[in-house]
């Protein structure tokens, strides 16, 4: 199969989830799989068998298939072959052991991320590690630290113009703001978010809205409290 008609796949594997037909999206993906042996030469053609891969991952993460995900996102490891590929490798299967709660092996893989980003000069790489270890942090009650390492991965997202990882970044700072108690510097955060967010999706937006509409009550009652 050509290069053109394994995009064509993923474009139906990506509409197909934006429709809500998931079994019709991951038929699509491991078709990409089966079409592409792992040994291909060809870079491109490599890529896209490598995106396959991130987005069936992503699919079954969300769909709750944890185990599943993570089995995706080794497989991506073990197929990657850049420097840069390898440092994205570990970056997902961070996330997805910290999304599992194997908080210390997520934070043991980010830092080999961060460290492979660093060596390489991959300024996206070494962004998406700062946010992932912030997430560790997070997740884990560090809240100050979750911060320091978000504000980190920012400079590396808007260097490269991506919105979505921008919002996200601000949208989880104006979480753990809220958390701390600092609700003037959530709303900050949120409102920072929600303008990324109307650039990106709509869902994107109803998620910051959300978020910051509760900033907002917070700060109210702290108000009425006075």
């Amino acid at each position: 199969m050509n290069e053109s008609s394994l995009k064509q796949l993923l474009e139906q594997a990506n509409t197909a989830i934006n429709e809500r037909d998931y079994a019709l999206a991951q038929v699509r993906y491991r078709q990409v799989l089966a079409e592409i042996p792992a040994q291909t030469q060809n870079p491109v053609i490599h890529s896209l068998r490598l995106q396959a891969w991130e987005k069936l991952g992503d699919l079954l993460y969300k769909l709750g298939n944890q185990d599943e995900a993570l089995h995706s996102f080794r497989a991506y490891q073990q197929e990657a072959f850049t420097a840069a590929q390898k440092t994205h490798a570990l970056v997902l299967l961070g996330n997805q052991l910290r999304h599992m709660g194997q908080l210390d092996e997520a934070m043991q893989t980010l830092q080999e991320a961060l460290q492979l980003a660093k060596q390489t000069s991959d300024e996206v790489g070494t962004a998406l590690a700062y946010q992932g270890i912030g997430g560790v942090h997070y997740q884990s009650g560090r809240i100050e630290e979750s911060i320091s390492y978000m504000e980190k991965a920012l400079p590396g997202f808007k260097k490269v113009g991506d919105r979505e990882q921008q919002l996200r970044t601000r949208n989880w700072q104006g979480l753990a703001y809220m958390r701390l108690g600092k609700t003037d510097l959530a709303i900050n955060a949120l409102t920072s978010a929600l303008k990324l967010a109307r650039l990106v999706d709509i869902r994107s937006t109803s998620i910051v809205l959300g978020n910051l509409g509760e900033a907002h009550q917070e700060l109210y009652d702290m108000e009425q409290a006075l």
